[in-house]
Parts: C-alpha cells; structure tokens; sequence
C-alpha cells in the first residue's frame, strides 16, 4: 500500500502567493509505502521547502508528513488438502505422508511458509484398509497456527483428509510339489507322502494355507514312481490380503533303486567219468534281503577233461518271498 504527494492546508499571511513555494526535497520522500501491519510516513520536513518570493522574509513552513497505515486483514482462510496414495498389500509397513495448502479467501497474501504445523502428517499401515492421517482433528486441536501478525483470524479449514489405501495383493502364485525321495531297494514296501510348497510372492507365508489332504505313492519293487498332488485339497488362510491366488501342482516322485547283491561261484571238484560237468555252488556274500532268496542261478563253469577251469555265475533270479515274484 502506498500514497504520495502533498498539499498546502493554510497560510498566515493573507496575500502570501502560494505559487511561491517550492519543493526541494526527493521525490522518494513525497512517497509512504508499506506492506504490512503498521505505518510509514513520509520523509517531508520544513526543510523540504522554500520561499521564492523575495518580498517575504521570514518565510516558516509546518510540515505534517503524510503517512500510511496498513491495518491488519480481518479474516484468512486456508484450505488444507491432505495427500493421498494407495498400494498393495506387502507385509511391511506402508505410509503416505504430507499436505498441501490453498488460501480459499484469494486474498494473495497467503504465506505457505509462516503456518506452523505441530501434528504428524502421516497414514501408515501394515493390513488391507484405509489409514488416515488425521488433519481434520489437528486443525480442531489448534495444531495449525499462522505466524503472522497481518493477519487477524485465520481459519483452517480441511476439505480433503490425507489417506493411505491398502488393497488386496494380486498376482500371487502358489505351488504345490510332492515330496521327492530315493530310497534303496530293502524288500519292504516303502511309502512317500508330503510336499514342498514355494511362491512367487516372498511374503506369502505356511501359515496362508493348509493342505488338507494330499497325495501318496507306496512301492516295493525297483523303479520310479509318481507323487501326484494334483487332487490335493488346498485351504486358503488369506483372503483378508490377497485377491484370486492361483493354485499349481507339480509331480514329486518316489524312486527305489537296485540294492548291490554279491554272489560268489564256489570251487567244485569232480572225478572224470568221460561226461562234461557243471557246478552250480554259490554263496552269499552279501545283500541279499530277509525276505528275498535266490531260486534260479546259472554258472559258465563246464568241464570235459582233466583240466582246471573258471567258474562264473552268469544268470541269477531272486524269488520274492512275499509274493513269489522273480527279480533278475
């Protein structure tokens, strides 16, 4: 605000000519300005002017300075618009924090730097909801304050509350695998059950799902067999935090392999009757399995005349005592 100039109000002297006066001093001092609450006056004194007419000596001026005066705005009101954001559900703490401020008066003097703000600005959670900051109910706890005397009401008023939306996690997979084992042929039936489970998702956790049935395989004999779990029965725990989780299976296996049998061909001896001659004398040196015995053994063994030769089992078949199965 500022105002300039001045004017004469009265003389003394009846004929004096006002024209006669002049003014001497910088423009600058004809000129008050101010910004702010208070007043400011002109720089303007009696020696800012003089007398021209030489048939007056003597000549005094009263010089009032002109001033302005700005007076404080009656009322101020800002709007508070709190910050928004919204995020997936993640197992950690997730926040959003801050506001931004808008003068709803349009006055043009709204100072963002003079509020003093002693609340916390912050939503923050762990679980699928809505978190608010709270702004609302720091403005009616004169949490917001205006440092600045210009001002003689200011109101703050919250049109929008700072909110932190979490939602549901999508897109997570759960993998369902049977167990895998390998076990050594020992003539007992053997039995697999259970499974190993992994996610896509590194928060996704056990205690987000329950298998309640799951599949088996039970095996005597050599070989490889399939684990499906593919008919498992899967109990989700979740659905407070995770939308639409997909389910897959996969094979495990259980796989009996071999177990090492050592036989031995025995020496034989045989007196010579001109007829050839075989033996067939073994022993057991090691693996063969309390229920298992060996039924049908074939040797390389063969002798005509006098003579000495190597004896080797070349054929053997192992008859399962438990269901009369030959194993070769």
């Amino acid at each position: 605000q500022s105002v300039s100039g001045y004017r004469v109000t009265s003389c003394s002297h009846a004929y004096y000519p006002l024209s006669s006066i002049s003014y001497i001093g910088s423009v600058d001092d004809t000129i008050a300005s101010r910004k702010y609450k208070g007043t400011t006056q002109m720089n303007l004194s009696e020696l800012s002017f003089e007398n021209n007419d030489p048939r007056f000596l003597n000549v005094t001026f009263d010089v009032t300075p002109g001033f302005v005066k700005v007076s404080p705005m009656n009322s101020l009101k800002v709007n508070v618009i709190g910050n928004v954001a919204s995020y997936m559900y993640d197992t950690a703490e997730q926040s959003v924090t801050g506001f931004t401020m808008i003068e709803s008066s349009a006055s043009g003097l709204f100072d963002a730097t003079k509020v003093v703000y002693t609340g916390d600005s912050t939503a923050a959670g762990v679980l699928v909801g809505q978190y608010s900051m709270g702004l609302v109910s720091d403005i009616a706890n004169g949490k917001f304050m205006y440092d600045d005397s210009n001002f003689v009401n200011v109101k703050f008023v919250c049109s929008q509350d700072g909110l932190l939306t979490i939602v549901k996690r999508t897109g997570v997979v759960l993998t369902i695998k049977g167990a895998v084992d390998e076990v050594v042929y020992n003539s007992n039936a053997q039995k697999l059950t259970g499974y190993t489970w992994s996610s896509n998702f590194a928060g996704f956790l056990e205690s987000d799902f329950t298998v309640v049935s799951n599949g088996s395989v039970r095996a005597t004999m050599v070989g490889t067999y399939p684990l499906a779990v593919n008919n498992s029965v899967v109990s989700l725990n979740c659905d407070d935090r995770y939308e639409n989780v997909e389910l897959r299976f996969e094979e495990g296996s259980l796989t009996i392999k071999p177990a090492e049998l050592v036989l031995r061909a025995l020496d034989a001896e045989h007196e010579y009757d001109a007829l050839p001659f075989t033996s067939a004398a073994y022993e057991v040196v090691s693996g063969l399995q309390a229920h298992d015995s060996v039924a049908r053994i074939e040797t390389a063994g063969y002798i005509f005349n006098k003579r000495a030769v190597q004896n080797s089992i070349t054929h053997y078949e192992v008859l399962r005592r438990g269901d009369g199965q030959f194993m070769t």
